[in-house]
């Protein structure tokens, strides 16, 4: 059974979605009600259905709610009328675009507010980097850093990553299927330079990367909303092709699993247990996840091909001697003489010693968080689900 307080936090997000007006069946839990709505970014799904199901306006949690409702509704218009600028600028420069993720599903919820977007994301191609810093510019963004699969550009209304791929290139198995992204893409109906996937590639990369996040370190319950709103959306999707190229993604099991989570929580579907356990799972990640879970993911990473031991004593090795590029963010002299890296792995500890004491408690705790049996929990529950790490490290 799950608890009470998540079939809450289920049935107003529900009724938001569905638009659904009754009342509610049990005493409203206001202080979870607005926990979760900071957990999980569901300020307007969680007040709009707080309110169809008969939840008194004028409680402070819900005066709270209704604050941030207002605040969703303004960031959402800038952002959609940033996004819209962008696009604008790209037609009219002759750089090629394909919007995704939350640029599509914002207009798939009742309101756009309901849906706000951390970021917006946008494929382009490598060829045309250049002309997109200077588009970037000209709409005043300021270019940050740059990523395995993003170039990311920062303005007061909108947080923009502009992506080089779909996928990033170290989660090696969903790379090989997507490569840059741009394989499937078609354009748009009057537009020259604008793309976009045919429902079904646009639902399984959407669905692959809410994999990718529940493996990598969780996924919050508005990413679960984003499937089924999707769906709901596009009730003709061809069945069959979505069944082979999931197969080929090895993600199908997890696809069915997932189904049965939203037939559950939208549909008045059995709860089963694996539903029931990636429920508690997300319900417990926050919206993008935890550093625990972050750092229990890599070590099964690296126990592909290895004893979870092996990958265990790795794992740790990593956190006290960090990678080459995480070191060249902090010494920049590494990237003209990376020899020196293991000098300045002594150069780091000394700092930290002298200068970051605080660190030192962090990575105490990020040591302690790690065990053995937490890693072959973290992979059983993985494999319980349908999900893997389908590559060696």
């Amino acid at each position: 059974m799950l608890d009470s307080k998540i079939e809450m936090i289920i049935a107003l997000v529900r009724s938001a979605l569905k638009d659904e007006k009754h009342d509610f069946d049990s005493d409203f839990d206001y202080d979870y009600i607005l926990k979760m709505a900071k957990e999980h970014q569901m300020y307007s799904l969680l007040f709009t259905g707080a309110v169809n199901l008969g939840a008194d306006k004028k409680v402070p949690q819900m005066r709270a709610l209704f604050d941030r409702v207002c605040k969703s509704i303004m960031i959402s218009d800038r952002q959609l009328h940033q996004v819209d600028r962008i696009m604008k600028a790209f037609e009219d420069k002759g750089i090629d675009h394909l919007a995704l993720k939350g640029i599509i599903l914002k207009s798939m919820y009742p309101e756009a507010h309901m849906r706000l977007m951390g970021d917006a994301d946008i494929l382009i191609r490598l060829d045309q980097i250049d002309e997109c810093d200077r588009v970037m510019a000209e709409l005043g963004f300021e270019k940050g850093p740059e990523s395995d699969h993003e170039l990311i550009y920062t303005h007061k209304d909108l947080f923009v990553e502009l992506h080089k791929r779909t996928i990033p290139s170290y989660n090696r198995d969903y790379y090989a299927y997507f490569g840059d992204g741009w394989e499937k893409a078609k354009k748009c109906d009057s537009t020259e330079y604008r793309y976009t996937y045919n429902p079904e590639d646009e639902f399984i990369f959407i669905f692959t990367h809410f994999a990718k996040h529940y493996r990598d370190a969780g996924i919050g319950f508005r990413h679960l909303c984003d499937l089924w709103v999707y769906l709901n959306n596009k009730p003709n999707l061809n069945d069959e092709y979505m069944k082979t190229e999931l197969q080929k993604l090895c993600l199908y099991d997890f696809y069915l699993n997932i189904c049965d989570t939203l037939e559950y929580c939208f549909e008045g579907g059995k709860l089963t247990d694996k539903a029931e356990f990636i429920l508690n799972n997300i319900f417990s990640s926050g919206a993008y996840g935890t550093r625990e879970a972050g750092r229990l993911s890599d070590a099964v990473k690296m126990s592909k091909g290895k004893t979870v031991r092996g990958a265990w004593i790795k794992k740790i090795i990593k956190i006290a001697c960090p990678p080459y590029k995480t070191m060249t963010e902090r010494y920049s002299v590494l990237k003209k003489v990376p020899v020196l890296l293991p000098i300045f792995w002594i150069v780091n500890w000394f700092e930290i010693l002298l200068f970051r004491r605080k660190n030192i408690k962090k990575r105490t705790d990020e040591i302690r968080s790690l065990s053995v049996d937490k890693i072959e929990n973290y992979q059983q529950g993985l494999n319980f689900v349908g999900l893997d790490f389908n590559f060696e490290e």
